[in-house]
């Protein structure tokens, strides 16, 4: 549906078209997937979710809604909006706990599941602790270079820090462990210390003051890129034959952040309350 071209009245009655209380637009159409789970965990009925196809897309509809414009709600991805001194919560948006909705569905109970269906594997055969080791090393050993990431975006500098694919700085093309003497090179090749140096204290007073961690503003697809691989390299060290596919990974992670998103995992407090927050928007 050709919804952007709808006019503003149009879209504050398009809910009735569906049948819903109000409509709940996302970036994209793993967002709503995402957004459906998380409305689904919490018991929260009467929305639509629906893609805008477009994170430039979606901040129109951020403005219209914090405007008064249309009555509907928003959700977002954090980004590393939350360490822009300008940024406001409003009651009508919510977000993601960390950059990205990868951040929050690749725990270790959800790749280590995602491992056992793909590779129908037995689960004596996979560890969570292997799972969560694997992500320590990766938030480590990216932790400058997600800090230079996010000073990019703050200070609107123009650089390309992560992207979207970690292949580049990982041990050869199909490892998911990353490699310090290449990251290390990139950093020196692209100029970063110099470039960026001089606003690190800056950027970490804010990552404290946001009451996140460095890890949490890794980009999500690129993430999504690395479990991917360790996905992979899983399977094959069980000697299993089967190979995970970027789509097979995200419909199986799904299922599996379905069946686990409970108080033990580390976000699920935030979600309860963005969930409450909507709830009281009415």
């Amino acid at each position: 549906m050709a919804e952007l071209s709808y006019s503003d009245g149009a879209l504050n009655v398009i809910n009735n078209f569906y049948g819903v209380e109000k409509m709940l637009y996302v970036e994209g159409v793993d967002d709503v997937v995402f957004w459906e789970s998380i409305l689904d965990k919490f018991d929260v009925g009467g929305y639509k979710v629906q893609s805008v196809e477009g994170k430039q897309e979606l901040n129109k509809k951020v403005d219209k809604i914090t405007g008064g414009v249309i009555e509907a709600i928003a959700a977002k991805d954090l980004d590393f909006s939350i360490l822009d001194v300008s940024y406001e919560e409003h009651s009508s948006v919510i977000t993601t706990y960390a950059h990205s909705i990868e951040n929050t569905i690749f725990c270790k109970k959800v790749i280590s599941k995602v491992i056992r269906t793909l590779g129908r594997l037995k689960a004596s055969s996979v560890s969570e602790s292997d799972c969560s080791h694997w992500l320590e090393i990766v938030h480590a050993s990216f932790h400058n270079l997600i800090v230079y990431d996010a000073i990019n975006e703050l200070k609107a500098q123009g650089l390309a820090v992560l992207g979207d694919n970690c292949t580049r700085f990982m041990d050869s093309k199909k490892s998911p462990i990353p490699s310090s003497s290449d990251i290390d090179s990139y950093i020196s090749a692209e100029g970063f210390g110099e470039k960026l140096d001089g606003y690190i204290d800056e950027a970490t007073s804010l990552i404290n003051g946001s009451g996140k961690k460095v890890s949490d503003f890794l980009r999500g697809h690129f993430l999504f890129s690395a479990v991917v691989k360790y996905i992979n390299k899983a399977i094959a060290s069980a000697n299993s034959s089967k190979q995970a596919s970027y789509d097979g990974v995200f419909g199986c992670a799904i299922l599996a952040f379905e069946s686990t998103l409970d108080e033990s995992h580390p976000h699920y407090s935030h979600y309860s309350s963005e969930m409450d927050k909507i709830l009281l928007a009415g």
